[in-house]
């Protein structure tokens, strides 16, 4: 199958978001959902668009928002470096904040064919002025791609891949489903912090950790290759995925971890936008994180690491995160807030008893991971063979 070159306004019109609205009363629980850049690793991984923000079109007018329609292909062009770069396509008609590209294809059958082909280019590749790092909407517009001249056969390279993303997605939902019994065997053996049904110590998360801080406040001195550096896309269900572009040297990496080592058994817990995820460092890799990433030093003697980390992961230790959750754009968790938190407190070897239960659990999770690893190789392959003509 021969290629050609071609711009993305040859295949869709780039448009821009609008402006978040600043009041929180012009959110309801009906309407369009407004798509914020944040909002996309939660869809990526499986979200539904109603559940996130929903607003009215007549209240949306007031703000000059344009609701885009299912099939737009979204592109995160500036905010959180974590989420720059990250591909969506809209499901239902949604608003969109103006941190996202939204590009409406000429022909609707060229949508997933755009998401894919847009998947293949690192937002830094794209950033023309490091003072100013956001992608120009003409910038995506001259974007090339190596496509088919065919609408019929763009659509096949887009449905052959969309069958190998479809199986990465079961596994991700087997995946999370996972984690759904290990919710279930925490509230069984524990119940609500809140109501306590079962009369268990409870105490501030403060009282039970030697230390409670974040990631580095500055951004660090990049270097090409060496130690990676994380962010708030990196803290996924419970567990730290690796796969990042920034990276640090070692002496980079010591100056940033001097005031707090990094150790195996602390707890990061994601604080802005993606808030409420915790995850257990349970590698010696050397590695830094973001400010938006908490870092928790739970003390041995009174708390299990792992314990820990499926009690912030509880739907009761959300609610408490939700609650004093700030912020309109991206809502943010602050420390203090954290420290505030009301946890159990059970004897050691009843939280090992938990911790116990939840590592039969994780083999299993390990298995899918290596399975969705698997997928991605599989998916990549297919991918660079869609894009040079070799399907």
């Amino acid at each position: 199958m021969n290629l050609v070159s071609m711009p993305i306004s040859q295949l869709a019109t780039v448009q821009s978001g609008g402006g978040a609205p600043q009041d929180g009363a012009a959110f309801t629980r009906t309407g369009f959902p407004f798509i914020r850049a944040g909002s996309l690793p939660k869809l990526l991984d499986g979200a539904e668009e109603g559940s996130l923000e929903l607003i009215e079109p007549e209240i949306a007018d007031k703000y000059g928002l344009k609701l885009f329609p299912a099939g737009t292909v979204l592109f995160a062009k500036s905010g959180m470096s974590a989420t720059k770069g990250h591909v969506y396509r809209l499901r239902t008609p949604a608003y969109v904040v103006n941190h996202l590209a939204a590009l409406v294809p000429h022909d609707e059958s060229d949508s997933a064919f755009l998401a894919h082909a847009l998947q293949r280019y690192p937002p830094t590749i794209l950033i023309k002025d490091a003072a100013y790092p956001s992608i120009r909407l003409g910038d995506i517009e001259s974007m090339r791609v190596h496509a088919p001249t065919s609408p019929g056969d763009r659509e096949r390279i887009a449905e052959i891949l969309d069958k190998v993303d479809a199986l990465r997605a079961k596994r991700r939902t087997a995946l999370a489903r996972l984690d759904t019994v290990t919710q279930s065997i925490f509230l069984d053996m524990f119940g609500d912090p809140v109501t306590n049904p079962k009369g268990w110590p409870t105490v501030r998360l403060g009282d039970l950790c030697t230390r409670i801080t974040d990631g580095t406040h500055q951004p660090p001195k990049w270097s090409e290759t060496g130690n990676p550096f994380l962010f708030v896309s990196n803290v996924i269900s419970g567990e730290l995925t690796f796969d990042t572009a920034k990276f640090i040297s070692d002496e980079t990496h010591v100056e940033l971890t001097r005031r707090c080592p990094i150790e195996v058994g602390d707890v990061l817990y994601s604080t802005v936008g993606s808030y409420g995820v915790p995850a257990l460092v349970r590698t010696e890799r050397r590695f830094a994180f973001q400010r938006h990433i908490a870092h928790l030093k739970p003390d041995r003697s009174e708390l299990d690491p792992e314990f820990l980390r499926v009690m912030l992961a509880s739907p009761p230790l959300r609610r408490q995160a939700d609650s004093v959750a700030r912020g309109i754009a991206q809502k943010t968790v602050n420390l203090a807030d954290i420290r505030e938190f009301m946890v159990f407190k059970p004897p050691l070897d009843v939280q090992r008893e938990l911790a116990s239960s939840v590592t039969r659990v994780e083999a299993f999770k390990a298995m899918h991971r290596k399975a969705i690893g698997e997928f991605d190789g599989l998916f990549a392959s297919i991918q660079h063979r869609s894009f040079s003509g070799e399907l």
